[in-house]
């Protein structure tokens, strides 16, 4: 038995012989696998368990989800919040609404409600709506959502654009 988890523990000590694939990442100086592993450290190390750190703004700058105004009606406007590729697939824009703006588009929508209150109105009245509420809004609907005594951001979640 003491064999068998000496061989066992020798085989875990050795690196795995892991190819070239494009979903792994290697960095020069990568120790955390050899030093869970109990190995010294080497200057040649390319283990792909270990990702260098970087700060937000640097991040952000890579990301293709860049945030871009869609439309201005007076105090608030409409942020498009995914890149144009996803949009054959789904949708999300948020509504920063200082005073009102109006949504007609013929698109059914979830409606989250990420800070503030105000309301959301329609044929079937007026909607109170505050920071953590959910609504499903119907596509045959013109929506008009105000800001109360704050300003109101919202979430909208849409299916695909069809063109």
């Amino acid at each position: 038995m003491m064999q068998r988890l000496t061989r066992l523990r020798d085989a875990v000590r050795r690196p795995l012989p892991l190819g070239y694939h494009p979903l792994y990442r290697f960095y020069r100086g990568g120790s955390l696998t050899r030093t869970f592993r109990g190995l010294p450290e080497r200057p040649d190390d390319w283990w792909s368990e270990d990702y260098t750190g970087t700060d937000a703004a640097s991040a952000f700058a890579r990301a293709r989800q860049q945030p871009r105004v869609l439309r201005v009606a007076g105090a608030s406007r409409e942020i498009r919040l995914l890149h144009d590729d996803v949009l054959p697939y789904f949708d999300a824009t948020a509504l920063e609404v200082a005073d009102e703006i109006d949504v007609s588009d013929g698109r059914f929508w979830i409606a989250i409600v990420a800070s503030g209150t105000g309301s959301i109105d329609g044929d079937f009245g007026s909607q109170p709506a505050r920071r953590g509420q959910t609504f499903a809004l119907p596509a045959s609907l013109p929506i008009r959502v105000r800001a109360g005594p704050e300003a109101v951001r919202v979430i909208r979640c849409l299916g695909p654009t069809l063109t």
